[in-house]
């Protein structure tokens, strides 16, 4: 197991306060124009392509397929 597991508790008060839409973090928000170039980059280029957890999952996600 990856990561780390939550109570029961603690998902039931995740889930009440983002219940109400205003209350999640990005709300109203907008990503910069610099983030946005960067999450747009393919492979190798974007700053998180090499990242375990999320190569691992990518991983998963096409032997699934």
């Amino acid at each position: 197991m990856l990561g780390y597991k939550h109570t029961s508790d603690a998902i039931a008060k995740m889930k009440l306060r983002l219940a109400d839409k205003s209350n999640h973090p990005m709300y109203g928000k907008k990503h910069s124009f610099e983030a946005l170039q960067a999450i747009s980059k393919p492979g190798e280029l974007n700053p998180i392509f090499n990242k375990k957890n999320i190569k691992l999952n990518l991983e998963q996600k096409f032997l699934l397929l």
